[in-house]
Protein backbone atom coordinates (compact mmCIF):
# COMPACT_ATOMS: atom_id res chain seq x y z
CA UNK A 1 0.00 0.00 0.00
CA UNK A 2 0.99 3.58 -0.24
CA UNK A 3 2.82 4.75 2.84
CA UNK A 4 0.28 7.32 3.92
CA UNK A 5 -1.21 5.56 6.93
CA UNK A 6 -4.60 7.04 7.29
CA UNK A 7 -7.70 4.95 7.05
CA UNK A 8 -6.67 1.33 7.17
CA UNK A 9 -7.45 -0.97 4.25
CA UNK A 10 -11.15 -1.56 3.95
CA UNK A 11 -12.77 -4.94 3.54
CA UNK A 12 -13.67 -4.81 -0.09
CA UNK A 13 -12.38 -6.02 -3.41
CA UNK A 14 -10.50 -2.87 -4.23
CA UNK A 15 -7.16 -1.48 -3.13
CA UNK A 16 -5.49 -4.60 -4.36
CA UNK A 17 -2.92 -5.41 -6.95
CA UNK A 18 -4.47 -4.84 -10.31
CA UNK A 19 -7.84 -5.86 -9.02
CA UNK A 20 -10.16 -3.39 -10.69
CA UNK A 21 -10.59 -0.78 -8.03
CA UNK A 22 -13.89 -0.83 -6.18
CA UNK A 23 -13.20 1.10 -3.03
CA UNK A 24 -15.91 0.82 -0.42
CA UNK A 25 -16.86 4.45 -0.84
CA UNK A 26 -17.44 3.76 -4.52
CA UNK A 27 -19.31 0.55 -3.86
CA UNK A 28 -21.81 2.13 -1.54
CA UNK A 29 -22.26 5.35 -3.47
CA UNK A 30 -25.87 5.62 -4.56
CA UNK A 31 -26.62 1.92 -4.67
CA UNK A 32 -27.65 -1.09 -2.64
CA UNK A 33 -26.58 -4.62 -3.35
CA UNK A 34 -28.20 -7.93 -2.56
CA UNK A 35 -26.20 -11.11 -2.93
CA UNK A 36 -27.92 -14.44 -3.40
CA UNK A 37 -25.62 -17.31 -2.53
CA UNK A 38 -25.86 -20.79 -3.90
CA UNK A 39 -25.51 -22.46 -0.56
CA UNK A 40 -25.29 -25.94 -2.00
CA UNK A 41 -22.01 -25.23 -3.72
CA UNK A 42 -21.01 -22.17 -1.74
CA UNK A 43 -20.58 -20.09 -4.86
CA UNK A 44 -21.66 -16.61 -5.65
CA UNK A 45 -24.92 -16.59 -7.48
CA UNK A 46 -26.61 -13.45 -8.63
CA UNK A 47 -25.72 -9.88 -7.92
CA UNK A 48 -28.72 -7.58 -7.90
CA UNK A 49 -28.07 -3.90 -7.79
CA UNK A 50 -30.56 -1.15 -7.15
CA UNK A 51 -29.51 2.42 -7.24
CA UNK A 52 -30.23 5.79 -5.78
CA UNK A 53 -29.45 7.98 -8.71
CA UNK A 54 -27.40 11.12 -8.72
CA UNK A 55 -27.02 13.55 -11.56
CA UNK A 56 -23.93 13.69 -13.71
CA UNK A 57 -23.11 17.14 -12.37
CA UNK A 58 -23.34 15.89 -8.78
CA UNK A 59 -20.96 13.08 -9.66
CA UNK A 60 -18.42 15.55 -11.02
CA UNK A 61 -18.93 17.86 -8.05
CA UNK A 62 -18.31 14.97 -5.66
CA UNK A 63 -15.24 14.09 -7.69
CA UNK A 64 -13.97 17.63 -7.18
CA UNK A 65 -14.57 17.55 -3.42
CA UNK A 66 -12.91 14.18 -2.95
CA UNK A 67 -10.10 15.04 -5.36
CA UNK A 68 -9.12 18.39 -3.88
CA UNK A 69 -9.19 17.06 -0.32
CA UNK A 70 -7.22 13.92 -1.03
CA UNK A 71 -4.68 15.55 -3.33
CA UNK A 72 -3.96 18.28 -0.77
CA UNK A 73 -3.55 15.77 2.04
CA UNK A 74 -1.35 13.45 -0.02
CA UNK A 75 0.77 16.39 -1.18
CA UNK A 76 1.49 17.22 2.46
CA UNK A 77 2.18 13.58 3.22
CA UNK A 78 4.64 13.25 0.33
CA UNK A 79 6.50 16.37 1.40
CA UNK A 80 6.83 14.96 4.90
CA UNK A 81 7.89 11.57 3.55
CA UNK A 82 10.75 13.13 1.61
CA UNK A 83 11.93 14.87 4.77
CA UNK A 84 11.58 11.65 6.79
CA UNK A 85 13.53 9.70 4.19
CA UNK A 86 16.43 12.12 4.65
CA UNK A 87 16.20 12.09 8.46
CA UNK A 88 15.66 8.34 8.87
CA UNK A 89 17.11 5.47 6.87
CA UNK A 90 16.04 2.46 4.79
CA UNK A 91 16.30 0.20 7.84
CA UNK A 92 13.73 2.27 9.73
CA UNK A 93 11.32 2.15 6.81
CA UNK A 94 11.94 -1.58 6.45
CA UNK A 95 10.80 -2.30 10.00
CA UNK A 96 7.81 -0.05 9.48
CA UNK A 97 6.87 -1.83 6.26
CA UNK A 98 7.00 -5.25 7.93
CA UNK A 99 4.77 -4.06 10.78
CA UNK A 100 2.27 -2.65 8.29
CA UNK A 101 2.03 -6.01 6.54
CA UNK A 102 0.54 -7.62 9.64
CA UNK A 103 -1.62 -4.64 10.54
CA UNK A 104 -3.04 -4.40 7.02
CA UNK A 105 -3.88 -8.07 6.72
CA UNK A 106 -5.31 -8.48 10.24
CA UNK A 107 -7.37 -5.30 9.94
CA UNK A 108 -8.74 -6.57 6.66
CA UNK A 109 -9.63 -9.94 8.18
CA UNK A 110 -11.19 -8.37 11.27
CA UNK A 111 -13.59 -6.41 9.08
CA UNK A 112 -14.72 -9.66 7.39
CA UNK A 113 -16.75 -7.79 4.80
CA UNK A 114 -19.15 -6.61 7.52
CA UNK A 115 -19.21 -2.99 6.37
CA UNK A 116 -20.26 -3.96 2.87
CA UNK A 117 -22.83 -6.39 4.31
CA UNK A 118 -24.31 -3.72 6.59
CA UNK A 119 -24.49 -1.03 3.93
CA UNK A 120 -25.94 -3.26 1.27
CA UNK A 121 -28.68 -4.69 3.47
CA UNK A 122 -32.15 -3.43 2.53
CA UNK A 123 -34.11 -4.70 5.53
CA UNK A 124 -33.53 -4.38 9.28
CA UNK A 125 -30.77 -1.92 8.55
CA UNK A 126 -30.34 -0.63 12.12
CA UNK A 127 -30.08 -4.16 13.47
CA UNK A 128 -27.57 -4.93 10.74
CA UNK A 129 -25.37 -1.94 11.63
CA UNK A 130 -25.51 -2.81 15.33
CA UNK A 131 -24.62 -6.44 14.67
CA UNK A 132 -21.81 -5.56 12.27
CA UNK A 133 -20.35 -3.07 14.75
CA UNK A 134 -20.34 -5.61 17.56
CA UNK A 135 -18.78 -8.34 15.42
CA UNK A 136 -16.16 -6.02 13.93
CA UNK A 137 -14.96 -4.91 17.35
CA UNK A 138 -14.96 -8.46 18.70
CA UNK A 139 -12.90 -9.72 15.77
CA UNK A 140 -10.49 -6.80 16.19
CA UNK A 141 -9.92 -7.63 19.86
CA UNK A 142 -9.20 -11.28 19.10
CA UNK A 143 -6.80 -10.58 16.23
CA UNK A 144 -5.04 -7.78 18.07
CA UNK A 145 -4.45 -10.03 21.07
CA UNK A 146 -3.22 -12.76 18.73
CA UNK A 147 -0.67 -10.36 17.27
CA UNK A 148 0.50 -9.34 20.75
CA UNK A 149 0.91 -12.95 21.85
CA UNK A 150 2.52 -14.18 18.65
CA UNK A 151 4.84 -11.18 18.19
CA UNK A 152 7.93 -13.05 19.52
CA UNK A 153 7.21 -15.99 17.21
CA UNK A 154 6.80 -13.70 14.19
CA UNK A 155 10.00 -11.84 15.06
CA UNK A 156 11.87 -15.12 15.41
CA UNK A 157 10.64 -16.39 12.03
CA UNK A 158 11.57 -13.04 10.46
CA UNK A 159 14.98 -13.25 12.12
CA UNK A 160 14.65 -9.82 13.71
CA UNK A 161 14.04 -9.50 17.45
CA UNK A 162 13.52 -5.75 17.04
CA UNK A 163 10.04 -6.52 15.67
CA UNK A 164 8.53 -7.79 18.94
CA UNK A 165 7.52 -4.52 20.59
CA UNK A 166 6.63 -2.71 17.34
CA UNK A 167 4.24 -5.51 16.40
CA UNK A 168 2.58 -5.29 19.80
CA UNK A 169 2.16 -1.53 19.49
CA UNK A 170 0.87 -1.93 15.95
CA UNK A 171 -1.84 -4.20 17.32
CA UNK A 172 -3.38 -1.12 18.92
CA UNK A 173 -4.22 0.22 15.48
CA UNK A 174 -6.31 -2.86 14.70
CA UNK A 175 -8.59 -2.18 17.67
CA UNK A 176 -8.71 1.60 17.21
CA UNK A 177 -9.60 1.22 13.53
CA UNK A 178 -12.73 -0.67 14.60
CA UNK A 179 -13.97 2.06 16.97
CA UNK A 180 -15.34 4.39 14.32
CA UNK A 181 -16.83 1.57 12.29
CA UNK A 182 -20.45 2.47 13.05
CA UNK A 183 -20.12 6.12 12.03
CA UNK A 184 -18.08 5.22 8.94
CA UNK A 185 -20.87 2.89 7.82
CA UNK A 186 -23.51 5.58 8.27
CA UNK A 187 -21.46 8.17 6.37
CA UNK A 188 -21.05 5.81 3.44
CA UNK A 189 -24.69 4.78 3.52
CA UNK A 190 -25.79 8.44 3.48
CA UNK A 191 -23.36 9.35 0.70
CA UNK A 192 -21.54 11.95 2.80
CA UNK A 193 -18.46 12.25 0.61
CA UNK A 194 -17.25 15.43 2.21
CA UNK A 195 -17.20 13.92 5.69
CA UNK A 196 -15.46 10.79 4.46
CA UNK A 197 -12.81 12.94 2.77
CA UNK A 198 -12.31 14.99 5.93
CA UNK A 199 -11.74 11.81 7.95
CA UNK A 200 -9.14 10.53 5.51
CA UNK A 201 -7.39 13.87 5.17
CA UNK A 202 -7.26 14.41 8.94
CA UNK A 203 -5.65 11.02 9.43
CA UNK A 204 -3.00 11.78 6.81
CA UNK A 205 -2.23 15.20 8.30
CA UNK A 206 -1.98 13.85 11.87
CA UNK A 207 0.27 10.99 10.74
CA UNK A 208 2.53 13.37 8.82
CA UNK A 209 2.93 15.90 11.62
CA UNK A 210 3.36 13.31 14.37
CA UNK A 211 5.94 11.31 12.44
CA UNK A 212 7.91 14.42 11.49
CA UNK A 213 8.05 15.78 15.06
CA UNK A 214 9.04 12.41 16.54
CA UNK A 215 11.69 11.87 13.87
CA UNK A 216 13.38 15.16 14.73
CA UNK A 217 13.20 14.21 18.41
CA UNK A 218 15.25 11.12 17.63
CA UNK A 219 12.59 8.37 17.71
CA UNK A 220 13.87 6.85 14.45
CA UNK A 221 11.67 3.92 13.35
CA UNK A 222 9.20 4.58 16.14
CA UNK A 223 8.33 7.96 14.64
CA UNK A 224 6.79 6.17 11.64
CA UNK A 225 4.87 3.60 13.66
CA UNK A 226 3.62 6.00 16.32
CA UNK A 227 2.64 8.44 13.61
CA UNK A 228 0.64 5.67 11.99
CA UNK A 229 -1.15 4.85 15.23
CA UNK A 230 -1.81 8.56 15.81
CA UNK A 231 -3.39 8.81 12.36
CA UNK A 232 -5.72 5.90 13.08
CA UNK A 233 -6.68 7.42 16.45
CA UNK A 234 -7.36 10.74 14.71
CA UNK A 235 -9.77 8.98 12.34
CA UNK A 236 -11.69 7.51 15.27
CA UNK A 237 -11.89 10.90 17.00
CA UNK A 238 -13.11 12.74 13.89
CA UNK A 239 -15.72 10.05 13.29
CA UNK A 240 -16.89 10.52 16.90
CA UNK A 241 -17.16 14.28 16.38
CA UNK A 242 -19.19 13.77 13.23
CA UNK A 243 -21.49 11.27 14.91
CA UNK A 244 -20.81 9.63 18.30
CA UNK A 245 -20.23 5.92 17.84
CA UNK A 246 -20.62 3.02 20.23
CA UNK A 247 -19.19 -0.48 20.32
CA UNK A 248 -21.78 -1.84 22.73
CA UNK A 249 -24.67 -3.14 20.71
CA UNK A 250 -26.97 -6.09 20.82
CA UNK A 251 -26.09 -8.84 18.38
CA UNK A 252 -28.92 -10.26 16.29
CA UNK A 253 -27.98 -13.86 15.64
CA UNK A 254 -30.03 -14.45 12.50
CA UNK A 255 -28.75 -11.24 10.93
CA UNK A 256 -25.22 -12.06 12.07
CA UNK A 257 -25.29 -15.40 10.23
CA UNK A 258 -26.53 -13.74 7.05
CA UNK A 259 -23.93 -10.97 7.23
CA UNK A 260 -21.07 -13.35 7.95
CA UNK A 261 -22.07 -15.46 4.97
CA UNK A 262 -22.12 -12.35 2.79
CA UNK A 263 -18.87 -11.05 4.24
CA UNK A 264 -17.05 -14.35 3.78
CA UNK A 265 -17.19 -14.07 0.00
CA UNK A 266 -16.34 -10.38 0.04
CA UNK A 267 -13.33 -10.96 2.29
CA UNK A 268 -12.21 -14.09 0.50
CA UNK A 269 -12.16 -12.32 -2.85
CA UNK A 270 -9.90 -9.56 -1.60
CA UNK A 271 -7.78 -11.47 0.92
CA UNK A 272 -5.71 -13.20 -1.73
CA UNK A 273 -4.99 -9.86 -3.37
CA UNK A 274 -4.21 -8.35 0.03
CA UNK A 275 -1.66 -11.12 0.54
CA UNK A 276 -0.06 -10.34 -2.82
CA UNK A 277 -0.04 -6.65 -1.97
CA UNK A 278 1.79 -7.25 1.31
CA UNK A 279 3.64 -10.58 1.21
CA UNK A 280 6.35 -9.24 -1.08
CA UNK A 281 7.83 -7.16 1.76
CA UNK A 282 8.08 -10.20 4.02
CA UNK A 283 9.62 -12.25 1.22
CA UNK A 284 12.25 -9.58 0.50
CA UNK A 285 13.22 -9.49 4.17
CA UNK A 286 13.30 -13.28 4.53
CA UNK A 287 15.31 -14.01 1.36
CA UNK A 288 17.70 -11.05 1.43
CA UNK A 289 17.93 -10.79 5.22
CA UNK A 290 18.04 -7.00 5.24
CA UNK A 291 15.46 -4.58 6.61
CA UNK A 292 17.30 -1.80 4.75
CA UNK A 293 16.50 -3.51 1.43
CA UNK A 294 12.89 -3.95 2.58
CA UNK A 295 12.81 -0.21 3.22
CA UNK A 296 14.28 0.60 -0.20
CA UNK A 297 11.77 -1.68 -1.89
CA UNK A 298 8.94 -0.20 0.16
CA UNK A 299 9.80 3.30 -0.99
CA UNK A 300 10.12 2.16 -4.62
CA UNK A 301 6.79 0.35 -4.51
CA UNK A 302 5.00 3.18 -2.71
CA UNK A 303 6.20 5.99 -4.96
CA UNK A 304 5.79 3.86 -8.07
CA UNK A 305 2.09 3.34 -7.44
CA UNK A 306 0.92 6.28 -5.35
CA UNK A 307 0.43 8.87 -8.10
CA UNK A 308 -1.64 6.68 -10.44
CA UNK A 309 -3.50 5.17 -7.50
CA UNK A 310 -4.37 8.62 -6.22
CA UNK A 311 -6.14 9.31 -9.50
CA UNK A 312 -7.77 5.89 -9.31
CA UNK A 313 -9.07 6.46 -5.78
CA UNK A 314 -10.41 9.90 -6.53
CA UNK A 315 -12.22 8.83 -9.69
CA UNK A 316 -13.36 5.48 -8.32
CA UNK A 317 -14.95 7.00 -5.25
CA UNK A 318 -17.68 8.70 -7.25
CA UNK A 319 -17.74 6.97 -10.64
CA UNK A 320 -19.35 3.68 -9.62
CA UNK A 321 -22.85 5.19 -9.13
CA UNK A 322 -22.79 6.31 -12.74
CA UNK A 323 -21.88 2.82 -13.92
CA UNK A 324 -24.48 1.10 -11.76
CA UNK A 325 -27.14 3.52 -13.00
CA UNK A 326 -26.43 2.38 -16.54
CA UNK A 327 -26.37 -1.35 -15.82
CA UNK A 328 -29.32 -2.00 -18.16
CA UNK A 329 -28.05 0.32 -20.88
CA UNK A 330 -24.95 -1.34 -22.27
CA UNK A 331 -24.39 1.36 -24.90
CA UNK A 332 -24.39 4.13 -22.29
CA UNK A 333 -22.23 2.12 -19.92
CA UNK A 334 -19.76 1.38 -22.69
CA UNK A 335 -19.51 5.06 -23.56
CA UNK A 336 -19.00 6.13 -19.95
CA UNK A 337 -16.45 3.39 -19.30
CA UNK A 338 -14.35 4.38 -22.31
CA UNK A 339 -14.56 8.02 -21.30
CA UNK A 340 -13.41 7.31 -17.74
CA UNK A 341 -10.61 5.15 -19.12
CA UNK A 342 -9.54 8.04 -21.35
CA UNK A 343 -9.48 10.51 -18.44
CA UNK A 344 -7.43 8.11 -16.33
CA UNK A 345 -4.98 7.54 -19.18
CA UNK A 346 -4.52 11.31 -19.57
CA UNK A 347 -3.28 11.46 -15.98
CA UNK A 348 -1.78 8.07 -15.14
CA UNK A 349 0.35 7.42 -18.22
CA UNK A 350 2.30 10.70 -18.02
CA UNK A 351 2.54 10.48 -14.23
CA UNK A 352 4.03 6.99 -14.32
CA UNK A 353 6.24 7.74 -17.33
CA UNK A 354 7.52 10.95 -15.84
CA UNK A 355 8.30 9.31 -12.51
CA UNK A 356 10.28 6.59 -14.27
CA UNK A 357 12.32 9.21 -16.13
CA UNK A 358 13.18 11.27 -13.04
CA UNK A 359 13.63 8.29 -10.69
CA UNK A 360 17.40 8.60 -10.44
CA UNK A 361 17.64 12.31 -9.51
CA UNK A 362 14.50 12.01 -7.40
CA UNK A 363 15.92 9.19 -5.28
CA UNK A 364 19.59 10.16 -5.15
CA UNK A 365 19.23 13.92 -4.72
CA UNK A 366 15.87 14.35 -3.03
CA UNK A 367 15.75 11.28 -0.76
CA UNK A 368 19.49 10.77 -0.39
CA UNK A 369 22.23 8.50 -1.73
CA UNK A 370 21.55 5.82 0.90
CA UNK A 371 18.33 5.06 -1.00
CA UNK A 372 20.18 4.11 -4.20
CA UNK A 373 18.81 0.54 -4.07
CA UNK A 374 15.34 1.99 -4.74
CA UNK A 375 16.21 3.59 -8.11
CA UNK A 376 15.83 0.68 -10.54
CA UNK A 377 12.81 -0.89 -8.77
CA UNK A 378 11.12 2.51 -8.82
CA UNK A 379 11.60 2.79 -12.60
CA UNK A 380 9.89 -0.57 -13.06
CA UNK A 381 7.16 -0.03 -10.47
CA UNK A 382 6.20 3.23 -12.17
CA UNK A 383 5.05 1.18 -15.15
CA UNK A 384 3.15 -1.17 -12.87
CA UNK A 385 1.44 1.86 -11.34
CA UNK A 386 0.13 2.84 -14.77
CA UNK A 387 -1.38 -0.62 -15.28
CA UNK A 388 -2.92 -0.57 -11.82
CA UNK A 389 -4.64 2.69 -12.62
CA UNK A 390 -5.91 1.78 -16.07
CA UNK A 391 -7.71 -1.39 -14.98
CA UNK A 392 -9.54 0.38 -12.15
CA UNK A 393 -12.75 1.33 -14.04
CA UNK A 394 -13.24 -2.33 -14.95
CA UNK A 395 -14.12 -3.18 -11.34
CA UNK A 396 -17.15 -0.93 -11.45
CA UNK A 397 -18.20 -2.53 -14.74
CA UNK A 398 -17.96 -6.03 -13.26
CA UNK A 399 -20.08 -5.05 -10.27
CA UNK A 400 -22.62 -2.95 -12.14
CA UNK A 401 -23.27 -5.72 -14.67
CA UNK A 402 -23.53 -8.49 -12.09
CA UNK A 403 -20.14 -10.08 -12.75
CA UNK A 404 -18.23 -9.84 -9.45
CA UNK A 405 -16.96 -13.40 -9.87
CA UNK A 406 -14.75 -12.16 -12.72
CA UNK A 407 -12.86 -10.05 -10.19
CA UNK A 408 -12.17 -13.16 -8.13
CA UNK A 409 -10.90 -15.04 -11.18
CA UNK A 410 -8.74 -12.11 -12.17
CA UNK A 411 -7.11 -12.19 -8.75
CA UNK A 412 -6.03 -15.76 -9.34
CA UNK A 413 -4.73 -14.90 -12.81
CA UNK A 414 -2.15 -12.68 -11.17
CA UNK A 415 -1.70 -14.33 -7.76
CA UNK A 416 -0.78 -17.87 -8.84
CA UNK A 417 2.25 -17.03 -11.00
CA UNK A 418 3.22 -14.27 -8.58
CA UNK A 419 3.47 -16.56 -5.55
CA UNK A 420 5.14 -19.34 -7.54
CA UNK A 421 7.87 -17.08 -8.92
CA UNK A 422 8.30 -14.60 -6.04
CA UNK A 423 11.07 -16.36 -4.09
CA UNK A 424 13.14 -17.30 -7.18
CA UNK A 425 12.79 -13.73 -8.50
CA UNK A 426 14.11 -12.27 -5.24
CA UNK A 427 16.87 -14.87 -4.93
CA UNK A 428 18.29 -14.31 -8.42
CA UNK A 429 17.51 -10.64 -9.13
CA UNK A 430 16.77 -9.15 -5.69
CA UNK A 431 14.60 -6.00 -5.70
CA UNK A 432 14.61 -5.71 -9.47
CA UNK A 433 13.28 -9.26 -9.64
CA UNK A 434 10.25 -8.46 -7.48
CA UNK A 435 9.50 -5.33 -9.47
CA UNK A 436 9.75 -7.19 -12.79
CA UNK A 437 7.51 -9.95 -11.45
CA UNK A 438 4.88 -7.40 -10.49
CA UNK A 439 5.10 -5.81 -13.93
CA UNK A 440 4.93 -9.11 -15.83
CA UNK A 441 2.03 -10.63 -13.88
CA UNK A 442 0.30 -7.26 -13.83
CA UNK A 443 0.57 -6.94 -17.60
CA UNK A 444 -0.98 -10.36 -18.12
CA UNK A 445 -3.73 -9.56 -15.64
CA UNK A 446 -4.44 -6.24 -17.35
CA UNK A 447 -4.87 -7.83 -20.77
CA UNK A 448 -7.24 -10.40 -19.23
CA UNK A 449 -9.32 -7.66 -17.60
CA UNK A 450 -9.54 -5.63 -20.80
CA UNK A 451 -10.69 -8.72 -22.71
CA UNK A 452 -13.40 -9.44 -20.12
CA UNK A 453 -14.71 -5.87 -20.16
CA UNK A 454 -14.74 -5.83 -23.96
CA UNK A 455 -16.81 -9.02 -23.89
CA UNK A 456 -19.29 -7.68 -21.31
CA UNK A 457 -19.77 -4.30 -22.98
CA UNK A 458 -19.65 -5.69 -26.51
CA UNK A 459 -16.81 -3.76 -28.11
CA UNK A 460 -13.41 -4.48 -29.57
CA UNK A 461 -10.24 -4.54 -27.52
CA UNK A 462 -8.90 -1.97 -29.97
CA UNK A 463 -11.53 0.48 -28.73
CA UNK A 464 -9.85 0.39 -25.32
CA UNK A 465 -6.36 0.73 -26.71
CA UNK A 466 -7.38 3.73 -28.82
CA UNK A 467 -7.95 5.62 -25.57
CA UNK A 468 -4.22 5.31 -24.86
CA UNK A 469 -2.76 6.43 -28.18
CA UNK A 470 -2.62 10.19 -27.55
CA UNK A 471 -1.33 10.06 -23.94
CA UNK A 472 1.26 7.41 -24.89
CA UNK A 473 2.63 9.50 -27.77
CA UNK A 474 2.60 12.69 -25.69
CA UNK A 475 4.27 10.87 -22.78
CA UNK A 476 6.89 9.46 -25.16
CA UNK A 477 7.81 12.93 -26.42
CA UNK A 478 7.85 14.18 -22.84
CA UNK A 479 10.13 11.35 -21.75
CA UNK A 480 12.56 11.94 -24.61
CA UNK A 481 12.93 15.64 -23.80
CA UNK A 482 13.26 14.98 -20.06
CA UNK A 483 15.94 12.36 -20.66
CA UNK A 484 17.77 14.86 -22.86
CA UNK A 485 17.66 17.45 -20.10
CA UNK A 486 18.94 14.88 -17.65
CA UNK A 487 21.88 13.94 -19.88
CA UNK A 488 22.81 17.59 -20.39
CA UNK A 489 22.44 18.73 -16.76
CA UNK A 490 23.40 15.56 -14.90
CA UNK A 491 21.89 14.17 -11.71
CA UNK A 492 21.19 17.32 -9.70
CA UNK A 493 18.28 18.95 -7.92
CA UNK A 494 18.23 21.69 -10.54
CA UNK A 495 18.06 19.05 -13.26
CA UNK A 496 15.16 17.40 -11.46
CA UNK A 497 13.23 20.68 -11.26
CA UNK A 498 13.89 21.50 -14.93
CA UNK A 499 12.86 17.99 -16.02
CA UNK A 500 9.56 18.25 -14.13
CA UNK A 501 8.78 21.67 -15.63
CA UNK A 502 9.77 20.66 -19.17
CA UNK A 503 7.87 17.39 -18.82
CA UNK A 504 4.60 18.98 -17.75
CA UNK A 505 4.74 21.68 -20.41
CA UNK A 506 5.69 19.23 -23.17
CA UNK A 507 2.99 16.74 -22.28
CA UNK A 508 0.21 19.34 -22.10
CA UNK A 509 1.16 20.90 -25.44
CA UNK A 510 1.50 17.53 -27.18
CA UNK A 511 -1.81 16.26 -25.80
CA UNK A 512 -3.63 19.37 -26.97
CA UNK A 513 -2.16 19.01 -30.44
CA UNK A 514 -2.84 15.28 -30.67
CA UNK A 515 -6.45 15.64 -29.55
CA UNK A 516 -6.91 18.75 -31.71
CA UNK A 517 -8.02 20.73 -28.68
CA UNK A 518 -10.68 18.24 -27.57
CA UNK A 519 -8.97 17.77 -24.22
CA UNK A 520 -9.51 21.48 -23.45
CA UNK A 521 -13.20 21.26 -24.31
CA UNK A 522 -13.61 18.19 -22.14
CA UNK A 523 -11.89 19.93 -19.24
CA UNK A 524 -14.18 22.94 -19.60
CA UNK A 525 -17.20 20.61 -19.57
CA UNK A 526 -16.02 18.89 -16.40
CA UNK A 527 -15.36 22.20 -14.64
CA UNK A 528 -18.76 23.54 -15.69
CA UNK A 529 -20.45 20.41 -14.34
CA UNK A 530 -18.57 20.68 -11.06
CA UNK A 531 -19.75 24.26 -10.53
CA UNK A 532 -23.43 23.34 -10.93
Amino acid sequence: MAFCPPVLPKPNTGNAILIPSADLDALVSCFTTVIKLRTAKGRLGQLIITTQLTSSSNTVANLGVVGITQIAAVALNQTVMIILARVLGPGDFGLYAICLVFVNILTYVSAFGLDAAAIHRQTETEEAIETATFLRFAFSIVLSMALVILAPVIANVAGNDDLVNPLRVAGIAIIVAALGFETAIRLSKNLQFRSVSVVKATSIVVWSITALVLAYLGFRFWSLLLGFVAGVIASAIVLWLIRPWSIFHKIHRKIAREMLRYGAFSMGTGLLAMMVWNFDKLAVGAVLGSTALVGAYYIAFSYGTIIPNLFTGVVGTVMFPTFSRMQNDIAALRSRYLRSLKYLSYLSIPAGTGLAVISRPFVLKLLGSEWSDAVNPLIIMSSFGILSSLVSPAGSVFLATGNPHRMFRQTWVMAVPFFVLLIPAIFYWKLIGVALLFLATGLGSTVWVFLMVAEILDFSLLDEFRMFVSPIIASGVMAALCLGVGLLMGVTLLSLAVQVAVGILTYVVCLILLTKGDVINELKHLLASARK
